[in-house]
């Protein structure tokens, strides 16, 4: 039998195998909905002539409450892309409009390709 603590440094118990996916898309679709808004942040930014790279540099100095995520031409990995929309599908087969998720996921595929870090 394999021990778990000799792979895994923590184990967080949870009531249920439910909660336990619903924390690793909560985790995911945070990802995505904080990518939206880095990609929103650098094309407004570019509109308005501001380098979002230094924007982004810049609020990392605030000791508390920020956390940098960065704008780019797709949200990467493979349970960021799909996560969300699987969370989105849930929640309208249970009656909830996910407004926030399906914004964000419409936002990141609409990003440019030639996003560069100048």
């Amino acid at each position: 039998m394999v021990n778990l603590g000799e792979f895994i440094e923590r184990i967080i118990p949870v009531s249920s195998p439910e909660t336990a996916e619903m924390v690793k898309l909560f985790l995911n679709t945070f990802r995505s909905v904080n990518i939206a808004l880095a990609n929103e942040m650098a094309l407004l930014s570019h509109k308005l002539g501001i380098n979002v790279w230094e924007v982004i540099d810049s609020a990392q100095s605030k000791p508390f409450g920020f956390m940098a995520f960065y704008p780019g031409p797709g949200v990467g990995g493979q349970c960021i892309p799909v996560d969300p929309h699987y969370l989105a599908w849930k929640a309208r087969m249970n009656g909830f409009h996910p407004r926030l998720i399906e914004l964000a996921t419409d936002i990141n595929s609409q990003m440019p390709t030639d996003l560069r870090r100048k």
